[in-house]
């Protein structure tokens, strides 16, 4: 999904993971966020990084690398800091 920049595809496929009782992990955070990046879709991927950081995921370099990215792109500068502490609190640098 990432790849062809399906987001809407993505985004469903997370939700019907938390429909049906399966925890996302952190590759199915990190698609969902780039295929929202790709298609430039800044309102939806914030939600899945607020989504992801709820979560209990264990976040990894490349969620943070995204997440950070996709604040950027977002003019959302606050959770572009709270996502590089969140990723420094982790030991991930």
């Amino acid at each position: 999904c990432a790849l062809a920049g399906e987001w809407q595809q993505a985004l469903w496929m997370l939700s019907q993971m938390t429909n049906g009782n399966l925890e996302p992990d952190v590759i199915s955070f990190t698609v969902a966020m780039t295929s929202c990046k790709r298609e430039q879709r800044w309102p939806e991927a914030i939600l899945v990084l607020a989504d992801a950081q709820d979560s209990a995921v264990s976040m990894d370099k490349s969620l943070c690398t995204t997440a950070v990215s996709i604040c950027s792109k977002a003019n959302s500068w606050e959770k572009a800091l709270v996502t590089f502490h969140t990723a420094s609190h982790h030991g991930i640098r």
